[in-house]
C-alpha cells in the first residue's frame, strides 16, 4: 500500500513502512578508483572511509545488478550466489534492486554488494587499511 511517498508492504511476514519504492533500479555502470565520494545516478552515494585519498587497488566499475552474479565471502572456499547471499541475509527485495555492485573491472569479479556483502579480497585490503566501504542508499 503507497500513498502521498509512504509505502507500507509485508515482507517475510513483516510490515515494513517507508518512503514509497523507486519503481525500477537506475542503470548505472561508472568507473570509480576510490579517493572521493561517488554520487550514484540514483540519488545514493558510494565512499571509502576514511577517505583521505584512499584509492582502490583495482581497475573497478560500480554497476547495477545484472543477475547471475557470484561472490566470494571471507572464510568460504567457494564462490556463491549473490541472489541468494542476499535472501539468506535477509535483505528486502526493495533494497536489491537498488544495490550497486562494485565490480572488478579486469576480471569481473563482483567485490561488493553495496555496503551490506564484501569479497574476501575487498574485506582483507580494507582491513589492512583501517578502512570501509559505505553505502548510502537513496532517500
Amino acid at each position: 500500500m503507497a500513498w502521498h511517498g509512504v509505502r507500507i508492504q509485508r515482507w517475510r511476514d513483516l510490515a515494513h513502512a517507508g518512503p514509497r519504492a523507486r519503481t525500477a533500479a537506475v542503470d548505472m555502470d561508472l568507473a570509480w578508483a576510490g579517493g572521493s565520494v561517488l554520487a550514484l545516478p540514483d540519488g545514493g552515494t558510494l565512499a571509502l572511509e576514511p577517505d583521505a585519498g584512499l584509492q582502490l587497488p583495482w581497475r573497478t566499475r560500480v554497476r547495477s545488478r545484472q543477475g547471475g552474479e557470484r561472490l566470494h565471502l571471507p572464510g568460504r572456499t567457494q564462490h556463491a550466489s549473490l541472489k541468494q547471499l542476499l535472501q539468506a541475509n535477509d535483505i528486502p527485495t526493495w533494497e536489491r534492486a537498488q544495490l550497486p555492485l562494485l565490480v572488478d573491472a579486469d576480471d569481473g569479479e563482483v567485490l561488493a554488494a553495496g555496503d551490506l556483502l564484501l569479497s574476501a579480497r575487498l574485506q582483507q585490503w580494507l582491513v589492512e587499511r583501517h578502512a570501509r566501504l559505505r553505502w548510502h542508499a537513496p532517500h
